[in-house]
């Protein structure tokens, strides 16, 4: 039975139309859920009608701390009774609709499948699919998280712009996961435009969080520190309910971009305090491995390397079974003990090459598998001492760098309004390629070598972008590759061009930079 006092408060609650009563239930609803979900069915439904009534008075003036703790108590009254919502019910579907629409909907599995199956809103039917595909992204199943995503993005199309910016963004988040930072950083920009635009102030703040971190990827430290800051200046309009998942968020991006910046004690200090508010909130994206690679990127930037090597044993040392987190972390093994020349490291680097090139590697995806393939490879080659390793190494981020371009062309292909990127995003992209140019020579070797093996097979591995025995044709002013349908692709994470010696390669320019050589000309 409900207690006593609950009983009061709930009659309190119902009986008066000031807000001062329900402002008082707002602490207490913590506490009190399950008593609230003791209640008759008639009191719960009062007290859903009076959420419903606090929803319809508050929600305009999200950031106003009275309707912050209004805001809070109604999400705490739909989340307790969430068992009593009816999705074919209009009004119960509504109430869906806003329990989605407020942040995480982790925890209401059978009300998630219900509401796919019934709603009585196809929108909300369709936002609850989002819900299980997040679910599915946090399992590491992103095959089935991408359909979803993908299927949603169709079935919105411009009838519901709410809907197709919150899975643009959900999608942008599943290639930051993949490292497919093209398609991340386009779907990111329209999705928080589309959700900013139909009043989705977190489907906004978040798809701008996920850019921050596409930034970060991209090494981008400029305009990584303008985004912060004009995101951090704008999480007080975001739904009380998810401002501070999106607040530690901010911190831990914030973390990176030190890290970036070398500024290592901020790191330190800032790192702190992402591991406090994601264990406060147990958040899914927490890794008790997080800690040890930040240390680790401490030390190896101070100059300490063998205390960068300790902090990269304690994470592997922890149990998970994390592919993307397991990998990460052996990368990170394998270029410290070449920096440190330690003996083992030939054994070492085999076994995680032998990872890189079996199923557990192909499950990375190739965006993530080119990243840390690079990387390491980089590192055993300026070791010396293991080439045919390093060529190993080198010729799986050859192969992840094809497959991209496979990806990208896919993407093209299926989403061509959001996979024209605007001019500020090629900016972006051109950045990016002209920083880390001085990286891709053994990058441009193993491809080269890689297609040569192919071709002399007799297989051409370049049938996306032209028939066998035709010239590929790349953009000379941006650097871009067209494919067969004619799409410009940019790939700022594989190359700059394919080796001339090996593709036969023509230069053309590009529907965007012969737009601005033009109003140069005309200038």
């Amino acid at each position: 039975m409900p207690s006593a006092a609950t009983t009061d408060s709930v009659s309190s609650i119902k009986s008066t139309p000031a807000s001062g009563a329900w402002d008082a239930f707002v602490p207490r609803m913590p506490s009190w859920g399950e008593s609230v979900r003791r209640l008759d069915i008639a009191d719960r439904r009062e007290l859903l009608a009076r959420a419903d009534a606090e929803w319809a008075t508050h929600s305009p003036h999200v950031g106003e701390p009275d309707a912050d703790r209004a805001l809070l108590a109604v999400m705490g009254v739909y989340s307790s009774l969430h068992a009593d919502l009816e999705p074919a019910d209009a009004l119960d579907c509504a109430r869906i609709g806003r329990l989605i629409s407020a942040g995480p909907a982790y925890g209401y599995e059978a009300l998630m499948r219900a509401t796919i199956e019934r709603a009585a809103d196809k929108e909300v039917a369709q936002s609850a699919r989002l819900v299980e595909a997040q679910r599915d992204l946090v399992n590491s199943d992103f095959g089935r998280a991408e359909a979803t995503y993908v299927d949603v993005l169709r079935i919105a199309g411009d009838r519901m712009p709410a809907l197709r910016g919150s899975a643009a963004v959900s999608y942008a988040r599943l290639c930051l996961e993949l490292r497919r930072d093209v398609e991340a950083l386009v779907l990111a920009r329209r999705g928080s435009q589309a959700c900013d635009a139909a009043g989705d102030r977190q489907g906004a703040l978040f798809g701008r969080l996920v850019e921050t971190h596409v930034l970060m990827s991209l090494e981008d430290w400029p305009r990584l520190g303008v985004a912060i800051r004009a995101l951090d200046a704008d999480l007080g309009s975001a739904p009380p309910a998810t401002r501070r998942s999106l607040a530690c968020g901010v911190v831990a991006i914030s973390t990176e971009f030190a890290l970036g910046e070398k500024r290592w004690d901020d790191a330190i200090r800032l790192d702190l305090e992402s591991d406090r508010l994601a264990r406060e909130m147990k958040s899914l994206a927490w890794s008790a491995a997080d800690r040890h690679l930040v240390a680790a990127e401490v030390h190896f930037g101070r100059g300490e390397p063998a205390a960068a090597l300790a902090e990269i044993e304690a994470g592997i040392a922890l149990p998970t079974d994390d592919a993307w987190v397991t990998t990460f972390l052996a990368t990170w093994r394998v270029r410290l003990k070449a920096a440190l020349g330690h003996e083992d490291l030939g054994e070492i680097a085999a076994t995680w090459i032998d990872d890189l090139e079996s199923a557990v590697g192909r499950t990375l995806g190739p965006g993530y598998a080119l990243r840390v393939a690079q990387q390491g490879a980089a590192a055993l080659h300026a070791a010396g001492g293991h080439p045919d390793l390093a060529r190993r190494a080198y010729r799986i981020a050859a192969s992840a760098a094809l497959t991209r371009i496979a990806e990208i062309d896919r993407f093209t292909n299926e989403f061509p309004e959001y996979a024209m990127p605007t001019r500020e995003e090629l900016e972006t992209i051109g950045d990016h390629r002209r920083r880390t140019e001085d990286r891709e020579g053994a990058l441009r070797s193993a491809v080269a070598q890689l297609l040569t093996d192919e071709i002399s097979s007799g297989r051409w591995p370049l049938d996306i972008l032209a028939p066998e025995g035709s010239h590929v044709a790349c953009c000379a002013w941006c650097g871009r590759l067209r494919n067969r349908s004619g799409a410009w692709m940019p790939m700022p994470e594989t190359l700059a061009t394919l080796p001339h010696d090996v593709v036969d390669l023509t230069h053309a320019i590009c529907q965007d930079c012969a737009r601005k050589l033009s109003l140069q000309l005309a200038a």
